[in-house]
């Protein structure tokens, strides 16, 4: 670990429940302070993250935001080799910003088509990811890209990376228009929920 980082992570495990994450030029996992396994991977799973991880740390040096479909937001912070290029990625997360409510929880898992046991599943893996607000979360993200790379950093200065709405509210219709979905794609929700993947529309884009 970094100088100082160690600190820094202890701090928002402890004061926030924030868990940090450190993968290497591979995306492999270096380091992470979280016990919940099933969280190990949800960074890099779906959407292409993976892909839109190592682009933006080849190409750019401030903070990349990700967030999901259903809330959750990951940071990023990339640390450049003499080349310009991304050696080790620092990551913390996931959270869910203080706007959003287990209420509007409930409600996206009870539109899935899942047996109501697995739908209590769905909603003890969310239970284990911290509540910050969007401000402070911030906040914490620009002390690690500090402690990271020595520079300062602003919130504009962030890259934005989130699933479009459009493609979610089309992804749900043709969900609902398959009438054996719930017994084909149950597993495999299950499946990702015990990967760490918490971003249910790629099931049901299947």
């Amino acid at each position: 670990l970094l100088e100082g980082v160690e600190i820094f992570y202890k701090m928002l495990l402890d004061c926030y429940g924030i868990w940090s994450w450190e993968y290497d030029q591979d995306r492999k996992l270096l380091y992470t302070n979280s016990l919940q396994q099933y969280f190990h991977g949800l960074l890099l799973f779906g959407r292409n993250r993976d892909q839109i991880i190592r682009e933006h740390g080849n190409r750019n040096d401030a903070p990349l935001i990700i967030s999901n479909s259903i809330g959750t937001m990951w940071a990023v912070v990339f640390l450049k080799g003499e080349d310009g290029k991304a050696e080790k990625y620092f990551a913390i997360g996931p959270v869910f910003s203080g706007e959003t409510s287990k209420h509007n929880h409930e409600q996206l898992v009870e539109h899935l088509h899942l047996s109501l046991k697995n739908k209590w599943a769905l909603l003890d893996c969310m239970e284990h990811i911290p509540y910050v607000a969007t401000t402070a979360f911030f906040q914490h993200v620009i002390a690690l890209h500090y402690y990271v790379t020595g520079n300062k950093a602003r919130n504009s200065d962030f890259t934005y990376y989130m699933t479009k709405e459009e493609e979610a509210v089309k992804q749900e219709r043709e969900w609902q228009q398959q009438p054996h979905a719930p017994l084909i794609n149950e597993k495999k929700l299950l499946d990702m929920v015990r990967k760490g993947n918490l971003d249910y529309h790629n099931v049901l884009a299947d």
